[in-house]
């Protein structure tokens, strides 16, 4: 399989990928979906089972953990 190129590096790849599941459960915050959903990411086993709402914090928290954001 031929190498995929993007335009992130390589050690920021997960980071993106960890604003984008912040950024959906976002959008179905938003949508008004209530229900609980489950998230797995491919490097925990265990899933974290919340409201959209609540997984949108917990993912933006781990987000900020892992960037310096300015004040």
């Amino acid at each position: 399989m031929p190498p995929i190129w993007t335009s992130a590096y390589r050690y920021d790849r997960g980071l993106l990928l960890l604003r984008a599941q912040a950024e959906a459960a976002k959008e179905l915050a938003m949508r008004g979906i209530k229900k609980p959903v489950s998230l797995r990411d491919g490097l925990q086993s265990q899933p974290k089972n919340a409201t959209p709402a609540a997984l949108y914090q917990i993912l933006l928290d781990a987000y900020r953990q892992q960037v310096v954001m300015p004040s």
